[in-house]
């Protein structure tokens, strides 16, 4: 299993059981459930793999983790979104909305799960963060949470319209 793909593969597990019961379970016990699924999924990637980890760009975590209701380009149209009618926000337009200013710490505070709705609100979007956090704690050379945040918004900056 190469370096990125024990990555990709941990974090997909770990989102997919932050996804699972999302509804019923409080943020905190969202939260463990990440974590513990993030662990067990990185012991067996480190297990299996034997090669250096490659570093993933903005790009690369966008494909893999926001495309589904993103899109390719960002404008909210991914299979997810519409298969299940969700209202998905364009990011293209993101600086258009915020007077021509990319709300970078905005971006990172909600991908990391740090801006929740406030009570009875609805949050449909993964809390990244600690899936993040984790992986870069169990895979020996992975970025850090925030720097794959960072590279996101990097990504993101480079989707935006005028």
């Amino acid at each position: 299993m190469s370096g990125a793909h024990a990555i990709v593969s941990t974090d997909r597990k770990a989102a997919g059981m932050l996804q699972f019961g999302a509804h019923r379970a409080s943020m905190e016990a969202r939260v463990w459930l990440v974590v513990a699924a993030t662990c067990l999924a990185a012991v067996a990637a480190v297990s299996c793999s034997s090669s250096q980890l490659r570093r993933l760009s903005g790009a690369d975590t966008f494909n893999v983790h926001c495309v589904q209701c993103h899109g390719r380009l960002g404008e909210g149209d991914g299979p997810d979104a519409v298969s299940r009618n969700l209202a998905v926000p364009n990011l293209r337009t993101l600086a258009r909305r915020n007077g021509d200013m990319f709300p970078a710490d905005t971006v990172a505070s909600y991908i990391d799960g740090a801006a929740m709705p406030a009570a009875h609100g609805d949050r449909v979007m993964p809390v990244w963060g600690p899936v993040f956090d984790t992986t870069s704690q169990l895979l020996e050379g992975a970025e850090t949470g925030r720097q794959r945040i960072d590279a996101v918004i990097d990504h993101l900056r480079t989707l935006q319209i005028e």
